[in-house]
């Protein structure tokens, strides 16, 4: 559909829904950093998702230079904008305190057992490592970390309320919920439809039907752009 309205044949594989969705995912993070990235005021919960990690338990992690015991996610975890409040929620009945932490900050926590019912948490390098003096936090085998992502679809595909395939993709990508807060979303939307127009659309009138396929575009994105619910309702 988007490529019809942009006129291209359906050979021209740069111009493809693939593309239309790394334009999306590309000026969202873009708007974000623009807005947040001063630490002046805190992202709406509209751009957070959370991803499902498994967790399990180490000795010693390279890179941080000390010793002691460690859990580190087992899946790789997506890029964080590093804009917001990252949160992780243990399960396995666990109900410490959980802080993040700068992973400069990491290597020097979680030895005070004053403190010893926090539990620091940090990100690096695509896992998140967590360490405390409470022994029960090494009993978590799982939990839900909540941030704002770089890749909203690569986080999708760690939610469990997401299906993908036996390669772990997204079944159905143009169905989830996009991660942006009401008020960014014209502003991302006209970025992509400026950033595709540009080099692709000449407007015509073939038809003779005084359609604007420019304006058939920013809806079919606005319409992506909308949670599932909120695009049946308005169907």
């Amino acid at each position: 559909m988007i490529l019809d309205f942009l006129k291209i044949s359906s050979d021209d594989a740069y111009y493809t829904p693939d593309h239309i969705l790394f334009l999306l995912n590309k000026y969202r993070a873009y708007v974000l950093k623009s807005k947040y990235d001063s630490g002046k005021e805190s992202p709406s919960d509209a751009n957070y998702q959370t991803i499902k990690l498994a967790l399990e338990q180490r000795d010693r992690i390279e890179g941080f230079n000390c010793s002691g015991k460690y859990l580190v996610s087992t899946n790789e975890v997506p890029m964080s904008l590093n804009i917001g409040t990252p949160f992780f929620a243990g399960k396995d009945q666990f109900q410490g305190d959980i802080a993040f932490v700068t992973p400069s900050r990491f290597k020097f926590v979680g030895f005070n057992k004053w403190m010893k019912n926090i539990t620091y948490a940090t990100f690096e390098g695509g896992k998140v490592y967590m360490k405390s003096c409470n022994p029960l936090a090494y009993y978590l085998k799982e939990g839900t970390y909540r941030d704002i992502f770089s890749d909203p679809l690569e986080a999708a595909a760690l939610d469990e309320n997401n299906e993908v395939d036996e390669n772990g993709n997204l079944c159905d990508p143009m169905s989830i919920e996009f991660p942006l807060e009401d008020n960014l979303l014209p502003l991302v939307m006209q970025y992509v439809v400026k950033d595709i127009s540009g080099g692709a659309y000449k407007p015509k009138d073939d038809e003779n039907n005084a359609d604007d396929d420019l304006s058939k575009l920013a809806q079919f994105i606005r319409s992506y752009m909308k949670s599932p619910l909120r695009r049946q309702i308005e169907s």
